[in-house]
């Protein structure tokens, strides 16, 4: 019978994976050193640290996003990339929707 080789472990994780994973760490850390050694100022660096992670990771879909997409080319056209906003799902479904009672209304007629 023959045995695969196995394979090394790889940390491929994003930018945001890995501040998740450090202020899991400093949390963890933070918390472990208040419990044996009592609150310092070792205590509150690990604290502030997980703080401004946390508050990081939350808004890094507006931190860290790509601030412009280029367009590309497909023969002689040149296609744009859509800007999409935090409303624009919302004023889809809204002209969707207009759409509907358009045709609804001339389908009465």
């Amino acid at each position: 019978m023959r045995t695969q080789p196995s394979r090394p472990i790889t940390w491929n994780l994003s930018t945001i994976e890995w501040l998740l994973l450090g202020t899991i760490v400093c949390a963890l850390l933070g918390g472990a050193y208040a419990f044996l050694a009592g609150q310092n100022i070792i205590t509150l660096i690990l604290a502030l640290a997980g703080f401004v992670g946390i508050f990081l990771v939350m808004f890094s879909q507006f931190i860290f996003r790509a601030r412009r997409v280029s367009s590309t080319r497909y023969g002689n056209i040149k296609i744009t990339p859509l800007r999409r906003g935090p409303l624009s799902t919302l004023k889809t479904q809204w002209n969707l929707l207009i759409l509907k009672l358009r045709y609804r209304r001339k389908d009465e007629q």
